[in-house]
């Protein structure tokens, strides 16, 4: 039974835990308080006060992409980059003289079934490089004349030889030493077909007219006009290269053909003007007349009688000063 005595206590004891208790308060949704509890707090303690955002941090934190965008292309501009390694030169070597026998007569074979007529073989055709490449094959005298001797069956095939190849007949001719070759060959164009060019016909003089006989180099001469060239008396390196050869021949009409180019020629170097050559470091063809008109003149100085008629010796004085001005000799250079 619960005496008044222990109901006293019990009261007691719930007055004294009451003040640790946290109060319960609870209202309806319409506008009343949810429940709270309330606890009590131990002394000294400080509310932590919610964290504020650091405009720095915002700014940093915003600008981001941005910084890491300037890095990459930092990055990028300052990385090293790969170095190439150097290429290895190819070691070049050239065919011996057996190689080159072998290797032209695989090209004849090859080329004669489909030159004859009929031709016995159609497939494989034979391209203009294979031409070029022939001649560079070419050691003598008998292996440059069985190319001629096939060079009128490509014309009657249909076929036509450009200047390319024009140019290097002409320089294996002249390697061979048999200019006589290229002078028949060109002086029949209805039979082998093959064009000459200006530059040409100024290479091919400028190995001729010092060694061969005058005939040869009037033959030539004659040619320009065949081949409408522009004729060897209006440019200043055929000029001088046919004047030297006239000059050098006993020829009693050579001297006669000498005598009417001397005053022409000083006219040309007069209008030209001084024509230094250049250093290097250009395009060789390109100033190759130059260079054949230069030692053209250094010759023809050479051969004219430094006492004479007073008119052959003003004009050798001239030539001599044009080509001191040009830088092609020294002041005091006047012999070979």
């Amino acid at each position: 039974m619960f005496t008044p005595a222990l109901l006293h206590k019990i009261h007691g004891l719930e007055d004294s835990f009451g003040a640790a208790r946290p109060k319960e308060t609870t209202e309806t949704p319409e506008g009343q308080k949810e429940s709270t509890i309330e606890v009590e707090k131990p002394e000294g303690f400080k509310p932590q006060a919610p964290p504020v955002e650091d405009a720095t941090m915002k700014a940093t934190t915003e600008t981001l992409p941005e910084v890491v965008e300037t890095v990459e292309i930092v990055e990028s501009i300052t990385t090293t980059p790969e170095v190439e390694k150097p290429r290895k030169k190819i070691k070049r070597t050239s065919l011996t003289p057996k190689h080159k026998q072998r290797r032209f007569d695989e090209h004849i074979s090859f080329m004669q079934p489909r030159l004859s007529r009929p031709p016995k073989l159609h497939s494989p055709l034979i391209r203009k490089n294979t031409w070029i490449r022939l001649l560079a094959l070419c050691q003598t005298e008998e292996q440059l004349k069985q190319v001629i001797d096939m060079m009128p069956s490509w014309k009657d095939a249909g076929c036509n030889f450009d200047a390319t190849f024009s140019r290097a007949f002409i320089r294996r001719c002249l390697y061979l030493k048999k200019p006589e070759f290229a002078l028949d060959v060109f002086g029949n164009f209805g039979r082998y077909n093959v064009p000459l060019t200006q530059e040409g016909a100024r290479e091919l003089l400028n190995g001729i007219y010092y060694t061969q006989p005058i005939e040869s180099v009037i033959l030539l001469t004659s040619l320009f006009d065949v081949y409408k060239l522009q004729p060897a008396a209006d440019d200043l390196a055929s000029c001088a290269m046919v004047l030297a050869a006239c000059l050098k021949s006993q020829n009693d009409d050579a001297r006669v053909v000498a005598d009417a180019l001397l005053p022409h020629l000083k006219t040309i170097v007069k209008k030209a003007g001084p024509l230094p050559l250049p250093d290097g470091g250009v395009d060789v063809e390109r100033y190759l007349p130059l260079k054949y008109g230069a030692d053209a003149l250094r010759r023809i100085v050479n051969l004219l009688p430094a006492e004479g008629s007073s008119q052959v010796a003003e004009i050798r004085k001239g030539l001599h000063q044009w080509s001191v001005e040009s830088g092609h000799v020294r002041q005091t250079s006047v012999t070979v």
